[in-house]
């Protein structure tokens, strides 16, 4: 910083504070910072004030609803826009783990066009790359120019719109930026060395359920794309098909399931916006059925299917939606009925919840009716959606839809879509309105207390009949989910533990497990979602913090808590369980899996670039599993030979295989057995590498353990 200008020749700041901040509001954010390095008042008006000026560049460049996370102020959320998630992440972990995140990998439960499609834009199309690329250039005389350029410009649009930047959005728009999404294949499919891409402005804001966001990308198409604004790349163009001399080639088509999903929270966003709903409608390639039974009155339905033989209700548009949900979405109550009705051989049951699956919460109250009156198999799937969405329950305006559904309880089949949809949504209070807060729950939305109680009665006696024919399935979901309250609770209604030892052979079933008691680290998963990013950076505070405590931090992550949910156990449910089955053997087996899983996938390797943060994460794996080792479980076996990973070993043997001294102590502290040989006839220390003199030192000098 330069030495400070002497107020008598630099008058600048003697001017009025509202002058100043008008005079700020001509400035890009990017010349706000560069200010700040010039003098400290500079950095006093643009920073350690009231961060204003940061705000109005927010308000005229991004977002006019700016959503900022824990402990963010205005400035960092501008540096979070203008890196991107990707630069966030990427410049705070270590060199290992960023060739992790350059992997082109996915979660299970999520599609790898849709990793791929957000990790792209996140990487290469940040609102720091248009500031310093596009913002400038002017429109190309060249036609392929100016495609390019519209190309690029709906990359940054994606971005924009996954994070609700509209105010920028806008401004893209205005330059000519392509709204239309596209879907897109790149590389040689013939040799599977492709990937598959869906660049859609539109998608983005569905994937963040931005309502807000969708209905501005549409006003955005209506205006700047007028008199046929397209949101989607109509099936038949191939304009943008090329093969290029190396052989490799771009094809185009239409992504179903990604198109469907957005087709269906486009619907019930817009809805009750006719202008809107109107837009998006005539943007949409659809055949003759589509249009009748979206446009047309029942009377004229009904004659367009009678002198129309060649069309049939089963027939499926390029997104892959039948006539039927368009109607379901858009509340066409007559028209649905009268399918029902008229058609048995239609597509109704699962295969329809499944095109719905995404907006089952959002479906009207009447319209359900209908589909519970009609479709057994299908109502049950949006049973599903309600329960796993946990806003439903917080809103007046569901209190029909609820009222409806707490009747059909006492039917088995139903409580189980609920009680399932429950685990789905990760929520306790969820899981406890079905099975502890029953009563209460009831009296909410039915007025009667005869009608209650006679309900409740019912229901929990169904509820048994669930636990006792699904118990063990249900079990397994809140362990997939993360759920360890449920997963507690399913135990005391004595649901068998025999699932804890199944499958982890060969099998790695405790991955999901794994992956989401650990998504506070960084991964490539991070970059692509905003609810993962903010965990992270609330995972960040927390290691940054100066007071920070490792043990309370070890004891909120989800390993402890299952662990503990199992050793808090009463002592008659292993010994009315072990009648049956080994209940000490199985849970021996669920923990050492816990305690493998902890060391393999996560916390084995450098994470963090910075030092200091580093230790302290390696400080809080050492503590979890120091605090795993501490529940003073009776049966738990240290020593135990445990086959998850092929061959079989000790948690000893893993600890000395990655060469971390801190593990190898805690684990010879707690009874380790330095003799015994995994499947390859290898003792620990055999594993030992020769550089590696602290674990070395261990096995062979600790004094509570045999000698070899």
């Amino acid at each position: 910083m330069v030495n400070e200008y002497d107020p008598c020749y630099f008058p600048f700041f003697s001017l009025p504070d509202k002058i100043i901040y008008d005079i700020f509001n001509f400035l890009y954010g990017t010349d706000l910072a560069k200010l700040c390095l010039v003098s400290s008042q500079f950095n006093h008006w643009i920073f350690a004030r009231n961060q204003l000026a940061w705000k109005d560049a927010i308000y005229s460049e991004l977002s006019t609803n700016p959503v900022l996370i824990s402990q963010e102020s205005y400035r960092d959320f501008y540096k979070r826009a203008y890196l991107g998630l990707y630069r966030c992440i990427i410049d705070k972990v270590s060199e290992r783990k960023k060739l992790g995140m350059e992997q082109k990998r996915s979660s299970e439960d999520t599609p790898k066009c849709v990793w791929r499609s957000s990790f792209l834009v996140e990487k290469e199309y940040s609102y720091g790359h248009y500031l310093k690329q596009e913002k400038t250039q002017q429109n190309s005389s060249c036609i392929r120019a100016n495609l390019d350029r519209q190309d690029r410009l709906r990359r940054y649009l994606c971005t924009a719109a996954k994070h609700g930047y509209e105010v920028w959005a806008a401004t893209l728009c205005h330059q000519g930026a392509n709204i239309c999404g596209l879907y897109f294949t790149l590389g040689r499919i013939h040799f599977d060395n492709y990937e598959d891409y869906f660049l859609c402005p539109l998608y983005f804001a569905t994937l963040e359920n931005n309502e807000r966001m969708i209905q501005k990308i549409i006003e955005l198409g209506i205006r700047y794309q007028s008199p046929n604004p397209y949101y989607i790349l109509p099936s038949n163009d191939d304009s943008f098909a090329e093969e290029n001399a190396s052989g490799d080639y771009v094809t185009f088509s239409l992504h179903f399931s990604d198109l469907q999903e957005m087709i269906c929270k486009v619907l019930i966003c817009i809805n009750d916006n006719a202008a809107l709903l109107e837009a998006f409608l005539n943007s949409l390639d659809l055949p003759s059925i589509h249009q009748a039974a979206i446009y047309q009155n029942i009377d004229e339905f009904s004659r367009f299917l009678e002198y129309s033989r060649n069309f049939d209700l089963n027939d499926m548009d390029h997104y892959n939606m039948t006539p039927i949900v368009y109607c379901i979405l858009l509340n066409r109550k007559d028209v649905v009925r009268y399918i029902y009705n008229s058609r048995t051989d239609i597509i109704v049951g699962r295969r329809l919840a499944e095109s719905i699956k995404t907006v089952s919460s959002s479906i009207p109250y009447d319209m359900l009716k209908i589909i519970r009156e009609h479709d057994n198999k299908c109502y049950k799937a949006v049973v599903f959606g309600i329960f796993a969405d946990e806003k439903v329950f917080t809103s007046d305006r569901f209190k029909d839809v609820l009222r409806l559904i707490l009747v059909d309880l006492v039917d088995e089949d139903v409580f189980y879509a609920a009680f399932d949809g429950a685990i789905s949504s990760g929520s306790n209070h969820l899981i406890n309105l079905l099975i502890l807060d029953l009563f209460t729950f009831l009296r909410l939305y039915i007025t009667s207390i005869t009608d209650v109680q006679r309900l409740f009665q019912q229901i929990t006696s169904v509820r048994k009949k669930v636990i006792v024919n699904h118990g063990e399935t249900l079990l397994w979901k809140a362990l997939r989910s993360g759920h360890h309250d449920c997963f507690r609770l399913l135990i005391l209604k004595r649901v068998s533990l025999s699932k804890l030892a199944e499958g982890y052979s060969g099998l790695h079933s405790l991955w999901w497990f794994s992956s989401n008691v650990l998504a506070i680290l960084p991964s490539n998963m991070t970059v692509t979602s905003n609810i993962r990013y903010e965990q992270f950076h609330q995972f960040l505070l927390q290691l940054r913090n100066p007071d920070l405590d490792t043990n309370a931090i070890a004891k909120t992550l989800l390993p402890y808590k299952f662990v503990k949910a199992i050793v808090d156990l009463p002592i008659y449910i292993f010994l009315e369980q072990s009648r049956t089955i080994d209940a000490w053997a199985a849970c021996n087996t669920f923990i050492i899996g816990i305690m493998l899983y902890i060391m393999l996938y996560d916390w084995k390797r450098p994470i963090f670039a910075d030092h200091q943060l580093q230790k302290r994460l390696e400080k809080i794996s050492y503590t979890l599993l120091e605090n795993l080792l501490s529940l003073q479980i009776k049966y738990f076996n240290i020593n135990t030979l445990d086959s998850s990973f092929g061959g079989r070993a000790t948690l000893l043997h893993i600890a000395t295989q990655f060469d971390n001294p801190m593990w190898v102590n805690l684990l010879l502290q707690a009874g380790a057995n330095r003799l015994i040989e995994d499947s390859l006839s290898k003792k620990p220390i055999q594993y030992v590498k020769e550089s590696d003199n602290k674990c070395r030192y261990l096995l062979e000098n600790y004094q509570s353990c045999p000698r070899p």
